[in-house]
């Protein structure tokens, strides 16, 4: 299983059992290697788009009221920023 950032993964070996596990042979540190034909590559480019994995019920990506944010701040502002687009539609509305 591999996690963390794309830059610097993190790669987890699972065992069925603690028996099977020869602690001579793999510890922490040691080189990982693995199948290059069944492994899956990261457009780096795409790093710094934010997105999510997470869908709603009709299997889309989560619309911009429904998204959760990390960070106070970031999320103070979309907030702001869809507030203000939500009073813009309702003027243009009402004319």
């Amino acid at each position: 299983e591999i996690f963390g950032p794309i830059y610097e993964p993190f790669y987890v070996i699972k065992f069925n059992s603690p028996e099977l596990i020869d602690k001579d042979r793999f510890v922490v540190g040691n080189l990982v290697f693995y199948a290059v034909e069944s492994s899956k590559t990261v457009d780096r480019s795409v790093c710094h788009v934010k997105g999510s994995d997470a869908s709603n019920m009709f299997d889309e990506e989560p619309g911009e009221d429904e998204i959760e944010y990390s960070d106070d701040e970031e999320e103070a502002e979309a907030k702001k920023k869809l507030k203000g687009r939500k009073n813009k539609s309702r003027a243009h509305a009402s004319h």
